[in-house]
C-alpha cells in the first residue's frame, strides 16, 4: 500500500534533475483521485 503513496515522490525525486536541466520549462503535476471512495460494490471478472 505504501507504494501508492511513495511512488509519485521517487517519481518526482529522479525527474527533477532532467527537468531542472531541460531547455524547456517544465513541472510535475501529482493528482488524486477520490472516485475510488465512492464505489461501494464492485465486482471485477
Amino acid at each position: 500500500m505504501a507504494t501508492n503513496y511513495l511512488s509519485a515522490f521517487s517519481l518526482r525525486k529522479l525527474l527533477s534533475p532532467l527537468l531542472r536541466n531541460s531547455p524547456v520549462p517544465s513541472c510535475i503535476l501529482n493528482v488524486t483521485s477520490f472516485t475510488h471512495r465512492s464505489v461501494l460494490n464492485i465486482q471485477v471478472d
